[in-house]
């Protein structure tokens, strides 16, 4: 078997990046190639449960292939029932709900000027005008940002 394996995803239409795997295993060490690799072993687990094998079955010979970078038993019991009752896609469930938006980068330039225009605004007003949590204020300002001793509305001058 090959000692060392690159995998690569699409960035963007004009970049690929690679990818290197972990030494041990052929786990990958990026995010976007943890996703594919997700995606790679529930193909593995959809094609052995169409085969008719059992649970245990494919995760032995998962194991026997993939090492250490094997999935649980639960994950592989878990999507081969999936299979079993019809599902057809091997990609996650869309998840509902509002999408992260709050610690976006236009969020941090626009936190960044309000505060540099008053550098005594409070959290909590920044809050409103941002229409973000004070939370999510607080986040940008010390951890995005590198920013601090800003009041946080609690202080009174």
């Amino acid at each position: 078997m090959f000692e060392h394996v690159l995998r690569f995803h699409i960035c963007s239409l004009s970049s690929v990046r690679f990818c290197p795997t972990d030494s041990m295993s052929s786990e990958p060490v990026c995010e976007v190639s943890k996703k594919l690799f997700d995606l790679e072993q529930r193909s593995v687990i959809k094609f052995l449960t169409k085969e008719g094998k059992k649970p245990k079955e494919i995760l032995e010979r998962m194991v026997a292939a993939y090492g250490e970078s094997a999935p649980s038993y639960y994950k592989v019991k878990f999507w081969s029932k999936q299979f079993k009752w019809g599902r057809e896609s091997i990609q996650d469930d869309p998840h509902t709900g509002r999408p992260v938006d709050a610690t976006s980068e236009e969020m941090c330039q626009k936190l960044e000027s309000l505060i540099l225009a008053d550098r005594r605004m409070k959290a909590s007003r920044l809050a409103e005008e941002t229409g973000i949590s004070a939370g999510a204020v607080w986040t940008i300002i010390h951890e995005k940002l590198d920013m601090s001793k800003v009041q946080d509305g609690s202080q009174e001058c």
